[in-house]
């Protein structure tokens, strides 16, 4: 099995790692994170935030993403979601929403 790691930047300045093998889910992920943050009322310009696409063994998808202050470079928050039972594209909008979700309620 060949792991693929690519990394994209949103206009936002949050870095998605994508280890899953799946190229095209660098710009899912960056597209539903930035639309999910903006659902939530999450000013990303004045946080760092870094994403990590994993796909779980057996099918499924991890995501975790840390969110630092932009100014002081202070770690705000970690959230970490995950679930199986379908393709990590399949369950990638539906965990973006839920990890901003805790990013609004942690990163604030």
């Amino acid at each position: 099995m060949t792991l693929c790691c690519c990394v994209a930047v949103t206009p936002r300045s949050a870095l998605v790692q994508n280890d899953t093998g799946d190229d095209e889910l660098t710009a899912l992920a960056s597209d539903a994170l930035a639309e999910q943050l903006k659902a939530n009322g999450i000013a990303a310009e004045d946080f760092e935030l870094k994403a990590r696409l994993e796909e779980l063994a057996g099918g499924g998808l991890e995501i975790q993403i840390l969110c630092s202050g932009r100014a002081d470079h202070l770690l705000k928050a970690r959230v970490q979601v995950k679930a199986r039972g379908a393709s990590p594209r399949k369950l990638l909008r539906p965990l973006m929403g839920e990890a901003a979700r805790n990013l609004a309620a942690d990163c604030r």
